[in-house]
């Protein structure tokens, strides 16, 4: 993001000695936005007056940029009961409720006791030692083309 400078120029202020003004200002972070976040706001005084201590005509807020998102997972096989001796397929579904974007969210699902893996879509791996799938490719928002590998 490229910072901007806000103008606020709809009314002359007035501002007498020792006197105070102030407006809020707000803003939409980007839910991608990483790191810290510097917004610096700037004074300066009109033509034909002088500032003796122009050291103080800025201020800049940092925050840490802490990302949040509520995921949730849904898995189904779409049947009520199965039959011993088939195969059965499960659709794992993971939504981000946001307000933050992820990227790298791990998926594991440990297989339970009697099942065999036979097969797992999307880059998802099995782990014959602990007997569970995961798919660490998990990314919100999708990616809008192919990722190659």
């Amino acid at each position: 993001m490229t910072p901007a400078p806000i103008w606020c120029t709809s009314r002359p202020a007035r501002l007498a000695p020792s006197g105070t003004a102030s407006f809020q200002l707000t803003i939409a972070i980007a839910p991608t936005l990483t790191g810290t976040l510097s917004n610096t706001a700037t004074v300066n005084p009109p033509a034909g007056v002088t500032d003796p201590i122009g050291g103080n005509n800025s201020s800049t807020d940092t925050d840490n940029l802490t990302p949040a998102a509520d995921l949730s997972i849904f898995k189904t096989d779409g049947w009520d009961s199965v039959v011993p001796g088939t195969n059965n397929t499960y659709t794992i579904t993971v939504t981000n409720n946001g307000p933050s974007t992820v990227t790298s969210a791990e998926v594991s699902d440990p297989l339970p006791a009697g099942t065999t893996f036979l097969s797992a879509t999307n880059g998802a791996t099995y782990d014959l030692g602990t007997n569970t799938v995961h798919s660490p490719r998990v990314r919100w928002p999708p990616p809008t083309r192919p990722v190659s590998n």
